[in-house]
């Protein structure tokens, strides 16, 4: 999430204390990598944040993670870079 300029340190550490989540990384710049509870969805705190003037952009930072292919049932394992 990123601030406008002009937000002071007191008022950023506020809007995150009151939205229940906490600094996980200070990216430079206003921005910040926050972590929550797993009591709120991530639609839940992207939306508490938004509200708030002081915040620039509010979003997901989502991992995506990408699985090898599996094999069809009965086909032959085929060699990488063949």
């Amino acid at each position: 999430m990123q601030f406008r300029a002009g937000a002071t340190q007191e008022r950023i550490h506020a809007i995150i204390i009151a939205t229940g989540a906490r600094i996980k990384k200070n990216l430079g710049t206003l921005t910040y990598l926050l972590s929550f509870s797993s009591e709120r969805s991530m639609d839940e705190l992207v939306a508490s944040l938004r509200v708030y003037p002081e915040v620039l952009h509010a979003e997901p930072n989502w991992v995506t993670r990408i699985e090898p292919p599996r094999p069809m049932p009965g086909s032959k394992p085929v060699p990488l870079g063949k």
